[in-house]
């Protein structure tokens, strides 16, 4: 079923136009690589990139045969190949920073002067480190690396080759998908999500072009990358490119606060952009004066239900630490509020009737409602069998627009939190394993269109 919102009747997504998302010739953007590079200190530091020049079709690399270039970002140019050997379809990333090298005949790549060496070698070791990491996990929802190499001065990364459409062409040729169809695609990237989080590392560029759904209709997350300090030295820094509408503020900071709760935001754009086929407003437009309309305003309610657009609105809290700070909160808001998603959500799963948070509840009670919030609660209290059903109970007790949207915020913040609390699983500290960095350097560039 293919749903479309109340702006969206009869017509396809205002917004989801192959422009955004992908460039000037509707082409989708290819995955964008995260890798932190030095940039070598000096008077004139502007570099402009070169039109990418890609391997040419045919190029033989060890077992793989170049069949055609499926797209360039920041740092990479990726290909669809032939595995000779086992003759079928692979995908390989060539490590290609296009603003600072070139390609010497039809295969070798060199950085464009001296002073990018150590930058391209720092560059290019970070890139072996992520495609050895990717190599490690084995999830459904996370593309597979199968191995790695150097050659021709550069690096490549051979990834399985995803059968399907990216999310961001699927909604612009199907419309917004219905409640279960997005759902079941959230859930299982959190999956995916949470595998990556528990190994202390962060995607950083979660965007619909970056989330390819198979035929099955199961998604799976490309351009995996990983946030670390580098040593820099006396040069200065270029951090994470970032796709703007889909990265939060603090990606845009030199000392912006990094980890789960970066990539729990761009989900959250992604769920904004299946329920209303429109890009959210870039983060640092919404700091001051927030101009985008929440999701429980944008999207079809009836549709999608009050609960599922209110985790989107938190998700995409511009303050990063109002937003959830680990996928295990997102997931909970999402079952809290509608257990029948799944057999396994039975009532031992719902966040538990906690009387010890009853006075904060009063007290945000209060700021809508004044001094009956106490006898308000006293009186849900004596039916309401969990913390949910008490909070829904209240909220039909607040005055109805910003007043009741805030305060349904707040009250499934607090929700979210008591069932991981109560699941008896919590999740691990970020970073588990080591420190995830933002270093000091310049602004993060954006991923704009080739």
């Amino acid at each position: 079923m293919s749903h479309r919102g109340p702006q969206q009747a009869a017509q396809k997504p205002q917004e989801a136009r192959p422009a955004e998302d992908g460039d000037r010739t509707g082409r989708e953007s290819s995955p964008t690589l995260r890798i932190l590079m030095e940039r070598p200190a000096g008077p004139d530091q502007s570099v402009q990139p070169e039109s990418v020049r890609p391997l040419p079709a045919g190029t033989i690399l060890h077992e793989y045969q170049i069949l055609s270039m499926l797209g360039s970002g920041g740092f990479g140019v990726t290909y669809l190949a032939q595995d000779l050997n086992l003759d079928c379809k692979v995908a390989i990333k060539e490590f290609f920073p296009a603003s600072f090298v070139r390609r010497l005949g039809d295969k070798v790549v060199r950085p464009k002067a001296m002073a990018w060496n150590g930058p391209f070698a720092t560059g290019l070791q970070q890139f072996l480190v992520e495609a050895r990491t990717l190599a490690s996990f084995r999830h459904p929802n996370i593309v597979r690396v199968r191995r790695f190499f150097e050659t021709n001065g550069t690096a490549y990364m051979v990834m399985e080759y995803e059968e399907g459409e990216s999310l961001f062409r699927r909604v612009t040729g199907q419309g917004c998908p219905d409640r279960r169809t997005v759902l079941r695609i959230v859930l299982l990237l959190l999956d995916g999500l949470e595998a990556v989080h528990r190994s202390g590392f962060l995607h950083l560029d979660m965007k619909p072009s970056n989330i390819v759904i198979r035929p099955d209709g199961s998604p799976v997350l490309l351009d995996f990358g990983a946030a670390r300090r580098l040593t820099t030295g006396k040069g200065r820094v270029i951090t994470a490119i970032l796709t703007p509408g889909y990265a939060p503020y603090e990606q845009y900071q030199e000392e912006g606060r990094l980890g789960p709760w970066n990539d729990l935001y761009s989900l959250g754009a992604v769920m904004y952009y299946m329920v209303t086929g429109r890009k959210p407003v870039d983060a640092p437009a919404r700091i001051t004066t927030d101009p985008m309309a929440p999701a429980t305003e944008a999207a079809d309610l009836d549709e999608y239900g009050v609960g599922l657009l209110t985790a989107i609105d938190w998700a995409l809290d511009p303050d990063d630490r109002r937003r959830p700070q680990h996928v295990a909160e997102f997931r909970g808001a999402l079952f809290d509020d509608d257990p029948s998603l799944n057999v396994r959500l039975s009532a031992s799963v719902r966040a538990p009737f906690d009387r010890a948070l009853l006075g904060t509840l009063e007290s945000e009670l209060a700021q809508h409602v004044g001094e009956q919030a106490k006898g308000l609660i006293d009186q849900a209290a004596r039916s309401a069998t969990h913390l949910g059903d008490l909070c829904r109970t209240l909220e039909r007790e607040v005055p109805a627009g910003a007043s009741q949207r805030t305060f349904r915020l707040e009250t499934l913040r607090m929700r979210a939190k008591a069932l991981v609390e109560s699941s008896g699983d919590p999740p691990p500290a970020w970073p588990p394993t080591y420190q995830v960095d933002r270093p000091s350097g310049e602004t993060p560039r954006q991923d704009q269109p080739q």
